[in-house]
């Protein structure tokens, strides 16, 4: 028996996270928390290739050359190594274009906040908080699409207090001033 496609369920429980207060800030952990996606050759992907192969998206056009193969294994059983390590080498550059994206981004967006520091006029942005540690809190700024630890030793204003049991980042001087998951 086939398992159930999780796909559906994951989109029902992000409709269902839009309705909450802190929503947004759980959306952005729960879909961070998942693992990068990985060609491999199991068998239940083997079975499954001409259902799956319809629904690849067009932007991963690394896996025609996969489908390509599991279809030819069914006939020459002696291709399963050699797709297995196309498999492999097309999930690793996959991820390192991807780290290369990220890391290009990164850079460009270094230079665009760091002009903005130079001219003394910074923009301000809106930052969601995304989780709460005892080092600091993680925000998530979405007109630049970026995220990013501020920590607490980087705030000069005043001393802060993380308390456990709330998940809350607490100004010491300003009572009820705080920063939680959802801000």
């Amino acid at each position: 028996m086939r398992k159930p496609d999780a796909s559906p369920r994951i989109q029902k429980l992000l409709q269902k996270l839009n309705t909450i207060p802190i929503g947004q800030a759980l959306k952005i952990g729960f879909l961070k928390s998942l693992m990068r996606a990985r060609y491999a050759i199991e068998r239940s992907v083997i079975m499954d290739w001409r259902r799956r192969s319809t629904r690849t998206s067009p932007r991963r056009f690394a896996a025609t050359p996969i489908w390509w193969c599991i279809a030819r294994s069914f006939k020459q059983p002696r291709l399963e190594h050699s797709l297995k390590l196309t498999a492999d080498h097309i999930s690793d550059t996959e991820r390192n274009s991807a780290d290369a994206e990220r890391d290009s981004k990164d850079v460009k967006l270094f230079a665009f906040l760091n002009a903005q520091l130079q001219s003394g006029q910074p923009q301000r942005y809106a930052a969601l908080v995304t989780d709460v540690r005892n080092m600091g809190f993680f925000v998530d700024v979405p007109e630049l699409s970026m995220s990013g630890l501020v920590p607490l030793s980087t705030m000069e204003d005043d001393f802060y207090i993380f308390e456990f049991p709330r998940a809350t980042i607490s100004w010491a001087g300003a009572p009820g001033v705080s920063f939680r998951l959802g801000d």
